[in-house]
Formats: C-alpha cells, sequence, structure tokens
C-alpha cells in the first residue's frame, strides 16, 4: 500500500509514501499526523503537510482486523489486542 496526497480540486501529486504491505484498515487523521497500520503489523506515524515518517512500531505479528476509534487506532493481532495513538502502542495479550 502508498498513501498520496494531492492537491484540492486537482490531480497534482504533493507528496507520497513509499509502498510497503497492504494496510489493515484506512490510515487516519490525528492533528497534524496521520496514523496508519499495515497487514504486517507495522504501525507508521507522517506529517499531513508533507508526509514525511515521523515515527514507526512494530506489533511483532500480523493484524487480523483493525479500525479507526477516537482519532486513534484499535485492532486485533492472533494473540494481542491494542490500540495506537502514534506514541508506543497499548493493548493486553489474549
Amino acid at each position: 500500500g502508498r498513501m498520496l496526497a494531492t492537491r484540492r480540486g486537482t490531480a497534482e501529486i504533493l507528496w507520497q509514501t513509499p509502498g510497503g504491505s497492504p494496510f489493515a484498515c484506512a490510515p487516519v487523521l490525528l492533528n497534524e499526523h496521520i496514523l496508519a497500520v499495515r497487514r504486517d503489523g507495522r504501525l507508521e506515524r507522517y506529517r499531513a503537510e508533507d508526509g514525511v515518517a515521523e515515527g514507526a512500531a512494530a506489533l511483532g505479528q500480523p493484524v487480523l482486523a483493525a479500525w479507526s476509534v477516537d482519532g486513534a487506532l484499535a485492532g486485533l493481532s492472533p494473540a494481542r489486542v491494542w490500540s495506537w495513538d502514534g506514541s508506543a502502542p497499548g493493548g493486553e495479550d489474549l
């Protein structure tokens, strides 16, 4: 999967992220950041203004399901339920 931003009302690409594993759910806008989760368990945070990667974390296992909750991401992995607001991932083992 790859994210890209276009100028409103045009097809002009302003920025795009590198490709990678497919996204587990739609990316979430949280203040000035975009949070994304990939099916391989990688969590990524980008600046919405220019698409620069500002942080990442790894769940250490694939994501079975993911969804947005109050501007953050949450999901289910084979042995863990987790949430992420762009800082350290939280959650508990199943």
